[in-house]
């Protein structure tokens, strides 16, 4: 079986603070070797998603599921964002931008912010 993006949705939120749209995507991966260049894709992927997503989205969710070398997923993101402007920009517009990972049981095994430190909206 290959890595995976199963779901890439912008979905309306009531925030504290005021209604916002948040970018969800859940992916799968099974190859854990190929978890960075997979990070890859899927930061490609968001930029499309964010660039149709309303103005006011501020969250962004990333659920992943499967043996993924999680340190190398998410420091790729991090890594990115250090050089593509464009991610740069639509992270620093972000309140939130979280990676999980979990089991398909629902438990959380690790959660790690997508955003370098300072990067927040």
């Amino acid at each position: 079986m290959a890595n995976e993006i199963v779901k890439m949705q912008t979905v309306p939120l009531n925030l504290p603070s005021g209604p916002a749209h948040a970018i969800m995507i859940a992916v799968n991966v099974e190859r854990p070797e190929e978890s960075a260049s997979f990070a890859s894709h899927v930061i490609e992927r968001f930029k499309v998603q964010r660039l149709c997503s309303p103005p006011d989205t501020s969250v962004l969710i990333v659920s992943v599921i499967g043996p993924v070398d999680f340190t190398a997923f998410t420091e790729a993101w991090i890594v990115a964002a250090g050089t593509d402007k464009a991610l740069r920009e639509f992270l620093s517009r972000m309140q939130t931008a979280e990676c999980v990972h979990g089991t398909e049981a629902g438990d959380v095994i690790a959660t790690a912010s997508l955003l370098a430190s300072g990067d927040t909206a």
